[in-house]
């Protein structure tokens, strides 16, 4: 089997409890062709202490702070693979992660592969109603990928997914033009540029879910980055990827609304984003999404918002 090189880079900051972990977990791989890429983004913790300890065996970048976003440009940027994945510093991964995703790769001829995932807490236990995906074998057009995306039938994760680095590296830009939503401003742009993408059954990937992540806290932020996707997913998907947008734009718009219900008060605007979701109705709806609908409608969203998390895995 042929067998590529991967980079696997991981953004580290201030992540002294959970980076030996991972970063472990990356070298069990079994998979022979794989590049370690840590880039420290200025942290002020035990973080670069650790890191330290992994020089021989990863390729440690240190840098002043610059954010996310910059740090996984640039994490791209110094990866040397024929493919790239990520993985984040709160998280970890199986051993057989790579090997398993390069060989449905090769098997099939596809240039992106997706694979499971499971929300845990920091102890490793599966949280019960926490974000999970596990696929079915299946092959995929970039339209029908991207189609996927916009349903929230494939989950917009940048560590979702193993990918060619040349398609990274078109869109690096996207990656500091969003301050929340990076994974939602670049994933669809990269699978825009695939020939075939590979849906890899089994769970791969640890999602660990810990208090104070970057999209835990509300903001007017979050809805004014979303606003901006909205805008370049207006540009993008032309030509066979137009029927796509009405999805697209429901689910963005539909955040926006559940971002500002839960910061309070923006009548004004939450009046909007209403009349927005309800014009804009895609055809096929799942049962969670017809659920929130009817709630938008009566104005109740943001009373119920602890049970509609509970919806998001049907």
């Amino acid at each position: 089997m042929n067998q590529p090189k991967i980079s696997i880079y991981v953004p580290a900051y201030n992540c002294e409890t959970t980076i030996t972990k991972c970063l472990d977990s990356l070298l069990a791989q079994t998979y022979p062709q794989a590049e370690i890429v840590v880039v420290n983004d200025g942290s002020t913790d035990k973080t670069g202490e650790i890191l330290a300890n992994y020089a021989t065996s990863c390729r440690v970048i240190t840098q002043a702070n610059q954010g996310l976003g910059k740090t996984r440009r640039n994490a791209i940027a110094a990866c040397t693979g024929e493919y790239v994945a990520t993985v984040d510093a709160d998280d970890y991964v199986t051993p057989n992660w790579l090997t398993d995703c390069i060989t449905a790769m090769t098997e099939n001829n596809a240039d992106v592969g997706m694979f499971g995932f499971v929300s845990v807490d920091q102890e490793g236990h599966e949280l019960k109603y926490g974000l999970k995906r596990e696929y079915q074998a299946e092959l995929l057009s970039s339209v029908e990928t991207v189609q996927r995306l916009g349903k929230d039938e494939l989950k917009n994760m940048s560590w979702g997914f193993i990918t060619k680095r040349e398609y990274w590296l078109q869109v690096l830009e996207h990656l500091t033009a969003s301050r929340y939503y990076e994974d939602v401003a670049s994933t669809y742009k990269v699978m825009m540029q695939a020939n075939r993408v590979a849906l890899i059954p089994g769970t791969y990937y640890y999602y660990v879910q810990a208090e104070g992540t970057i999209t835990k806290t509300p903001s007017i932020n979050q809805v004014t980055d979303l606003e901006r996707i909205k805008q370049q997913l207006q540009a993008d998907l032309t030509g066979p990827y137009q029927p796509l947008l009405t999805d697209w734009i429901f689910h963005i718009t539909m955040m926006q609304y559940q971002i500002l219900s839960l910061i309070g008060g923006h009548g004004t605007q939450l009046k909007q984003l209403k009349q927005d979701i309800l014009a804009n109705i895609p055809a096929g709806m799942s049962k969670a999404e017809r659920i929130k609908v009817l709630l938008v409608r009566m104005n109740l969203y943001s009373h119920f918002y602890g049970s509609i998390k509970k919806l998001r895995n049907i």
